[in-house]
């Protein structure tokens, strides 16, 4: 698969206690070295203005390349999930994805019936299954990743030719963004479980 994933894809395992074990290249950054110093409060208030403001107007946007085909948000969200993260199980989608598990079991099932996922005993625990995207699942997310692609131009066509070059530019960035969100949801996530089991 070549569109689906605007970045090369991991295919890493999360792991519980924290996702992708390997170190996260930025982990040693050092000011004194020549790196910019962390951004201040008043700038973090501005980047996370920005960053609302780009997932509040594009989150449903992004769903429009699916009226025309056979599969609904959430079965998309946990395809291209597993996509990221093949041999992902049903439990690590939704403590990610803050979903019941029993609702993930349900599109999980739902996909795997339509041939976009498959399953297998995990060799490391006979109790967990590991999912893997099938070739007809990876056509799927290709085709949305036309559609999303398409959209994109709409949006850039209607910006400043110089704004879209940085925009570009700036792709591994949010892909380390994401990369930086699912590590900390995956901290919070672990944080909360020991309340949780309390109770």
């Amino acid at each position: 698969m070549t569109t689906a994933s605007p970045g090369a894809s991991r295919s890493h395992t999360v792991h519980h206690g924290g996702l992708d074990k390997e170190k996260r290249p930025d982990q040693d950054v050092n000011v004194a070295d020549g790196y910019l110093p962390p951004l201040t409060r008043e700038e973090t208030h501005v980047l996370s203005a920005a960053m609302y403001n780009f997932l509040s107007a594009t989150r449903r946007l992004v769903e429009q390349p699916l009226r025309s085909m056979e599969v609904n948000q959430s079965e998309i969200e946990v395809l291209y999930f597993v996509h990221n993260h093949p041999g992902v199980g049903v439990s690590d989608i939704a403590r990610m994805r803050f979903l019941r598990v029993s609702n993930v079991s349900t599109t999980v099932r739902a996909l795997i019936a339509n041939g976009l996922l498959n399953r297998a005993s995990n060799p490391d625990d006979k109790r967990a299954q590991m999912l893997q995207v099938t070739d007809k699942g990876t056509r799927v997310l290709d085709d949305i990743a036309e559609g999303w692609a398409a959209l994109i131009n709409k949006i850039t066509d209607e910006m400043n030719p110089d704004s879209v070059r940085i925009l570009h530019e700036a792709s591994e960035r949010l892909n380390e963004t994401a990369f930086a969100t699912e590590h900390v949801i995956d901290v919070m996530q672990g944080q909360s479980e020991p309340t949780a089991n309390q109770q």
